[in-house]
């Protein structure tokens, strides 16, 4: 029940930056993590990162739960519309683009693309 209009696509906007800003604390993790396969770099990004993501999502979701018993419905949908993006956000920056990190740094190591067979990633810089 959000028509689109200024202040919904202004929200819009910020979830964009909020859910792109949850992948890409896990990608730093991932890449920056340590580790040399695939399921090490995983385990080591997640535990490197995914402890501020969680802050990031209770504190933005604290933020804006007061929006939520607001009386004017533009607040209610800004409640609405980040709510729903904190929760997409983290869980996609929690599950699915740590599995694609894993599926892709695989499958780049199976085509021999960036890989060496000496650990070093497609998906991780060189030292």
């Amino acid at each position: 029940d959000i028509k689109l209009a200024g202040p919904s696509f202004v929200c819009l906007v910020m979830s964009v930056g909020l859910s792109v800003d949850y992948c890409v604390h896990i990608c730093h993790g991932y890449i920056h993590g340590g580790g040399t396969t695939p399921v090490e770099k995983m385990e080591a990004g997640i535990k490197m990162m995914g402890a501020a993501v969680l802050k990031g999502a209770s504190t933005t979701f604290l933020g804006v739960l007061v929006l939520s018993g607001a009386s004017s419905a533009i607040f209610r949908m800004f409640f609405k519309l980040l709510f729903g993006t904190v929760l997409c956000g983290v869980v996609h920056g929690l599950f699915f683009a740590p599995i694609l990190l894993m599926a892709l740094d695989s499958l780049l190591r199976m085509v021999g693309v960036g890989g060496d067979g000496h650990g070093h990633s497609a998906v991780a810089p060189e030292k």
